[in-house]
């Protein structure tokens, strides 16, 4: 299962459930085209092969930072808020689930001991990189 925070045509946040069961040999992005990052669930039946590839230098323009989070170990609380720093949603993942936050902000507290994977786009900017709420 997955489920969008916000408008789901233009979500703060996507989570990914641990439980989620795509249908056989699908390919679904739950984000739009013009998206920094692409974010998409798939399910592929064994012999299936993607065939060997590698991506073409393409020039970029982002606007904004992305992030992935993959929760490997633990639980955390998610607070979403909008661009006018007002709070939207809260929820709580753990263990297996994966959120994606699109646009906005977001705050994380950790109510077990978490072990996580981020992924976002680079290079990192530094402290200018973030507007604290």
């Amino acid at each position: 299962m997955y489920k969008y925070l916000g408008d789901e045509s233009d979500p703060y946040a996507i989570v990914i459930l641990k439980d989620i069961s795509p249908p056989e040999n699908s390919v679904q992005f739950l984000t739009r085209e013009d998206s920094g990052q692409q974010l998409g669930i798939m399910r592929r039946k064994p012999g299936h092969v993607i065939r060997a590839h590698k991506h073409n230098q393409i020039t970029r323009t982002i606007k904004s930072t992305q992030e992935v989070l993959i929760i490997l170990k633990g639980c955390c609380r998610i607070k979403i808020f909008n661009e006018h720093n007002e709070f939207i949603k809260e929820c709580v993942i753990s263990s297996g689930d994966i959120i994606m936050f699109a646009r906005g902000g977001h705050s994380l507290e950790f109510i077990e001991d978490t072990t996580f994977v981020e992924v976002k786009q680079g290079p990192y900017a530094g402290l200018i990189d973030k507007e604290f709420i």
